[in-house]
């Protein structure tokens, strides 16, 4: 009995360190040619704690992330589209998520494409 009660203590331990996987995984810089100049990269360097930095921006600048329930990743920062800033929450589906690749899609359908920079 002490044997099965310690290898299931073991099972959900084991577990629990499986579901924080995808935030282990994407810490990191995580780049993407910028459409209208290829010679150029945006992207993110996701830190530890939740912190985010914006890399190349072109209006909004993240500060925090989390990945919700669903493989949801939430960023939030501050969108200086009109000339002051507004508080913003992005929200994008982890499609796919590796040592080499991270692919996200919008709530719009756009499919975002980023490469892991070592």
């Amino acid at each position: 009995m002490k044997k099965l009660l310690l290898m299931f203590s073991c099972m959900l331990v084991f577990a629990g360190g499986c579901a924080n996987a995808p935030d282990k995984q994407l810490l990191g810089t995580w780049l993407q040619p910028i459409p209208t100049d290829p010679t150029q990269t945006r992207g993110f360097e996701f830190q530890k704690h939740g912190r985010v930095v914006s890399i190349n921006p072109s209006t909004v600048n993240y500060n925090t992330w989390r990945i919700s329930d669903n493989n949801i990743l939430v960023l939030s920062g501050s969108d200086r589209s009109t000339g002051s800033p507004i508080l913003t929450k992005d929200y994008y589906t982890i499609t796919k998520l590796n040592n080499s690749m991270l692919v996200l899609k919008r709530f719009d359908g756009q499919v975002e494409y980023y490469s892991h920079n070592k």
